[in-house]
């Protein structure tokens, strides 16, 4: 079975000066999807992980948490129509739009109420 998971991971620098990679908890966001709380709007050095068969896979995003949150939804899309059986661009090359995501989204729910 292939791998479908992307986990975000920070890049934080410690008090001694050294860096270290720590998992970003996915945090709640308000309801009515007016996207996320205050205190988890926030700048930094994200990092989308996920393996390609043993090998760690690290890509970076730009910008805030909600964007690489965004960003992991893309990717773990992408990964599930990859392993669909789908040909579809990669996101993380930023050869797919958001739209085209969504797009694809809306293409495979209505082909799967077609049947």
């Amino acid at each position: 079975m292939a791998n479908l998971k992307v986990s975000i991971i920070e890049k934080v620098k410690q008090a001694d000066g050294s860096w270290t990679n720590v998992t970003v908890k996915l945090p709640k966001s308000i309801p009515g999807n007016k996207g996320l709380y205050l205190k988890d709007r926030r700048d930094g050095k994200f990092y989308l992980l996920w393996r390609e068969g043993k090998r760690r896979v690290y890509h970076p995003v730009e910008g805030s948490l909600s964007e690489a949150i965004r960003a992991k939804e893309q990717k773990e899309s992408y990964l599930a129509s990859i392993a669909a059986g789908l040909k579809v661009e990669n996101p993380t090359e930023g050869t797919t739009a958001a739209d085209d995501c969504q797009r694809h989204r809306l293409v495979l729910g209505n082909s799967d109420r077609e049947r």
